[in-house]
């Protein structure tokens, strides 16, 4: 996959529905509170599989406007 295969699609159109809406709830957690939410995720791979992410979600601001969400993930088993 490529960064071309996400950009501009909703996690229901990318993912399996019971991940997409996994993803969809911790990001309604992020616009809802207006703070960061950090946990796990699974992210499905090349090879059919699911790994473990640990990701980091943060509202992202124009002025007090929230504009989007920002993040970052790492996989779990490269850095425990």
């Amino acid at each position: 996959y490529s960064i071309d295969d996400y950009i501009g699609f909703r996690d229901d159109a990318v993912w399996p529905e019971e991940i997409a809406r996994d993803y969809q709830e911790n990001d309604l957690y992020v616009l809802q509170n207006r703070m960061p939410w950090n946990g796990t995720e699974m992210i499905p791979n090349s090879f059919g599989t699911k790994e473990e992410w640990l990701v980091i979600k943060y509202p992202r601001f124009s002025g007090k406007t929230i504009i989007g969400i920002g993040g970052i993930a790492l996989r779990k088993k490269d850095i425990l």
